[in-house]
């Protein structure tokens, strides 16, 4: 039921972007040749002047006022959700009232036990959504994160009669930061039809619909799914990167069978500094600074076991982009990042409590992608190898029985110990000049957890995606 409507976050992203149209409208209203006319009232923001790339209201808009509606908006946001979740889902955890507010003021912040999907992807979407309605009163990328974070501790202490959660805390403001600038980018692209602020990025979008076949160890048989894609990337060639955002990449992976739809996958990477180290008409290198969002489930029981779940929330870590154009029409493009992890998520053999059967954790994780391609033949190949290795520090006493206490609450990270898992994966395709491709993707996912005081356990999956998709090109804005 809480899943369900968190849900809602979505639909909400795009109606709370919608109010940019109209903060731009308001500031584009005034036809250009009145621009510099110093008795209207809403002037054009120079460049200089901009905060970044989408930020923009009247000069006149005041920060007291701008923080005002940002505030009024989030609470609003807060109230309708919880309000469909009391009155239309009749949802337990809903049932508020000053009893259990005061209660929630008193207590501190725990793990709690929800499902994965929720703590690691929904919660990030809900974060959004405050970032979506601070944008929109004109809040710049960093001004906005203190906003996400008093959304987050609002819907904690007041919108539910759980003790707040500590990472839903973490994942709502610091996912909610990523996902809400990328929806903020993409609806500005697309949308926004003011000649003063327009944004002019390229974009290259690639939509594709194809099988995926799972097999997990220990099973002879392959679990079939309909798969749908998209992988996006803004400004491909990062130029003119001087903002967070100025790049990203995003993809997404949605199965669909064996009577259920699910997110298989979801990457983003969030370019949020960089310097170029060289730039020549056929090669550029850069290092940065990147946020990374990866989210990975495959819910399917096979003997009663998942196999696999692997989320990293709040990531930020260094990053190395390396490109070369051949004159006969060969090109390469490499990334290699080793990232930190503050809060990331992984699949645990023995903690089954409530909702979860994950561990919290922290660590770090590494990634080298490489994508390798012949504009004369059509040929690519991708490939793929991401590491992840995350701790868990605070667990339980082994003595404890937990199946059998049958506990609501545990405020613990999972099992205390530790897990490698690795996912790689190659994509060998064709890629035809009027846009149409075609791709074979062999993968292979392994994890080794290792348990303070249970047996350690390594298990392994092979997938196969073969899809027929389309890219969509979209130049640079005149």
């Amino acid at each position: 039921m809480k899943t369900r409507i968190i849900l809602l976050s979505l639909l909400l992203c795009g109606f709370a972007s919608g109010l940019q149209a109209q903060v731009v409208e308001s500031d584009s209203a005034v036809p250009d040749s009145a621009a510099s006319d110093s008795a209207v009232p809403y002037t054009t923001i120079p460049d200089s002047a901009v905060l970044d790339s989408v930020a923009r209201l009247p000069t006149s808009m005041s920060f007291l006022k701008k923080a005002t509606y940002s505030l009024a908006g989030i609470a609003g946001v807060n109230l309708g959700i919880w309000g469909i979740n009391r009155y239309v889902l009749r949802a337990n955890f809903s049932s508020v009232n000053s009893q259990t507010i005061r209660y929630n003021l008193k207590s501190k912040f725990v793990w709690d036990n929800d499902l994965f999907g929720t703590n690691n992807f929904l919660h990030p979407l809900h974060g959004a959504l405050y970032y979506q309605v601070t944008r929109a009163c004109g809040f710049n990328f960093y001004a906005s994160i203190p906003y996400i974070f008093a959304g987050s501790l609002m819907w904690e202490y007041l919108m539910e009669n759980e003790q707040p959660s500590i990472n839903d805390l973490i994942s709502t403001t610091v996912g909610g930061i990523g996902i809400g600038e990328v929806v903020w980018r993409i609806y500005d692209r697309t949308f926004n039809r003011s000649r003063a602020h327009r944004d002019r990025t390229p974009i290259a979008a690639n939509v594709s619909l194809g099988g995926h076949l799972l097999k997990p160890e220990m099973n002879a048989n392959y679990h079939p799914y309909l798969q749908l894609a998209a992988d996006l990337t803004y400004n491909p060639d990062r130029s003119e990167c001087e903002k967070p955002y100025d790049w990203f990449e995003l993809g997404v992976r949605v199965n669909i069978g064996r009577g259920r739809i699910y997110i298989n996958q979801f990457h983003l990477s969030g370019l949020i500094w960089n310097k170029v180290l060289k730039e020549t008409d056929t090669e550029t290198l850069d290092v940065g600074l990147y946020q990374q969002f990866d989210y990975l489930d495959a819910p399917v029981k096979v003997y009663s076991q998942t196999p696999y779940r692997m989320a990293q929330v709040a990531a930020f870590g260094l990053g190395v982009q390396y490109d070369r154009k051949e004159r006969g029409g060969f090109s390469l493009n490499g990334q290699f990042f080793l990232t930190g992890v503050g809060l990331g998520a992984y699949l645990s053999d023995y903690y089954w409590v409530v909702d979860r059967d994950y561990n919290f954790g922290s660590g770090f994780s590494s990634a080298l992608h490489l994508v390798m391609a012949d504009e004369g033949s059509g040929l690519r190949l991708k490939t793929r190898f991401n590491y992840y290795r995350l701790f868990t520090w605070k667990g339980y006493a082994p003595e404890r029985n937990l199946h059998e206490e049958k506990l609501t609450k545990l405020d613990v990270q999972g099992d205390k110990g530790a897990v490698n898992f690795t996912h790689v994966e190659a994509a060998f395709g064709y890629q035809s000049k009027n846009g149409w491709n075609l791709y074979l993707v062999p993968a292979y996912i392994h994890r080794s957890n290792t348990y303070a005081f249970r047996p350690n356990v390594t298990y392994s999956a092979y997938e196969l995606i073969f899809k027929v998709g389309y890219l969509f090109q979209f130049p640079q804005k005149k």
